[in-house]
């Protein structure tokens, strides 16, 4: 069996829709060797869920890309995938994605025209790094 630990870096956002309330973000992530992802989320009502789901699907990226079979012991075909404090990052990324969610609502809201850009340009430069 083996065991990859992973380490978040850090969360960008790309892109977003304030009509359809959905965001494109970049997952930075780090198990022996840096690596990124983009994904699309769609609803972003539930923070909390959202970060259980990222977590879950960087671990299954994690054990498809780590899973080989070398013909000599099955136990080397599991593998155990650790987060690095796995709790305070799903209580940091439960924060970011409300805090998230509320500036897209406050894009969605804003009946000031002045304003409107630069709440959307607060939204397009959110972080979240760790």
């Amino acid at each position: 069996m083996r065991k990859i630990i992973v380490k978040l870096k850090k969360i960008t956002v790309n892109n977003f829709s304030p009509k359809e309330k959905t965001v494109e973000i970049d997952i930075h992530f780090n198990d022996g060797a840096d690596k990124e992802i983009t994904k699309k989320i769609i609803g972003i009502d539930d923070p909390r869920k959202l970060a259980e789901e990222l977590i879950l699907e960087i671990r299954n990226l994690e054990k498809s890309s780590h899973q080989k079979f070398d013909g000599e012991s099955i136990l080397d075909t599991i593998v155990n995938i650790v987060f690095d404090d796995e709790d305070k990052i799903l209580s940091k990324l439960s924060m970011f994605f409300s805090k998230l969610c509320d500036k897209i609502d406050s894009v969605r809201t804003t009946t000031d025209a002045s304003g409107y850009i630069d709440l959307i340009n607060k939204v397009n430069s959110m972080k979240f790094d760790l």
